[in-house]
């Protein structure tokens, strides 16, 4: 078995005041590279998903004196989420697989880090403890409905639920952040509602 660490494996959490807090699943060390939670660029130039265009979708609309988030700058990602207050983290550490491409192969898809072969390795209780010792209000979720999620999964994140009663929790209201079916400026606006 080989095991894969999460690409901030050593430093999961935001560092900044954050009220919301949005859950993702696993962002692999290995692959290219990534400044923050859904900042990986593809080869061709591209964000590897929507978070952050539709990000400065939004701010460009309703707040075009704050400056847009710049791929592979994680100051200008900063800067928004301390403005904002929100940060991220992904409920899965690491990994253990048969062979590395079966996570890294197919764009990191929530399908494949659950495979029953693997042994996955949960942020669980380092979650509970940054939600209610930082002030957390709301918590919202990146993988939209759920429904990639195995059954572990889905029992630690209602180990979450039941240990951070005080907080307000959307976790399958967004679409999921890879290909939401919105357009950019749709997704920014939705996305805003749960954040702000």
């Amino acid at each position: 078995m080989q095991k894969i660490k999460h690409k901030f494996y050593n430093n999961p959490l935001p560092t900044w005041e954050c009220k919301t807090l949005i859950l993702g699943t696993f962002n692999p060390e290995i692959g290219s590279n990534a400044d923050y939670y859904y900042g990986r660029i593809r080869p061709t130039g591209g964000w590897s998903n929507r978070f952050w265009p539709a990000v400065n979708s939004y701010l460009d609309a309703n707040c075009p004196e704050i400056p847009l988030a710049e791929k592979g700058d994680l100051n200008s990602k900063v800067r928004i989420m301390s403005k904002f207050k929100f940060g991220c983290v992904d409920i899965v550490s690491c990994i253990e697989c048969k062979n590395e491409e079966d996570i890294t192969g197919n764009g990191f898809t929530d399908t494949a880090i659950f495979h029953p072969h693997n042994k996955v390795y949960f942020n669980t209780e380092l979650i509970i403890d940054f939600i209610n010792t930082k002030g957390i209000k709301k918590v919202i979720s990146s993988f939209g409905k759920g429904t990639s999620l195995n059954q572990s999964a889905l029992d630690e994140i209602d180990n979450i639920k039941m240990a951070c009663t005080k907080v307000e929790f959307h976790l399958f209201d967004l679409p999921a952040f890879g290909r939401p079916m919105k357009s950019t400026e749709q997704f920014g606006k939705e996305l805003f509602k749960f954040i702000s």
